[in-house]
């Protein structure tokens, strides 16, 4: 399963592995204790949209963080937590990911 919610756009011939996640908030919905201040999951001014360009691969089980571009033909390793744009070209792993190489 993959798990992509609003705001995110993913270009012709991406891979999406198995269990890659997708986050859209900088601030998850959070409450207090008295449950007061609940945040509901729609879009608002919070909601940061991403960007996978064509032919991008992320690996399995990798979190792409809030607001972010993957390149053209960038790979993101299995297990990467993404918290910076990937150029196009460039192979990331890690957590948080970091560039090893280009592809």
């Amino acid at each position: 399963m993959v798990y992509v919610c609003y705001g995110v756009t993913i270009e012709d011939g991406v891979m999406l592995s198995a269990g890659v996640v997708f986050t859209n908030d900088r601030f998850p919905r959070a409450t207090t204790p008295d449950l007061t201040q609940l945040r509901d999951s729609s879009p608002d001014d919070e909601t940061l949209e991403t960007l996978v360009q064509a032919g991008a691969t992320i690996g399995a089980r990798a979190v792409i963080g809030p607001g972010l571009s993957i390149g053209r033909f960038a790979m993101v390793g299995m297990g990467s937590v993404v918290t910076r744009d990937v150029p196009d070209f460039e192979l990331v792993v890690g957590s948080p990911a970091r560039s090893i190489g280009m592809v």
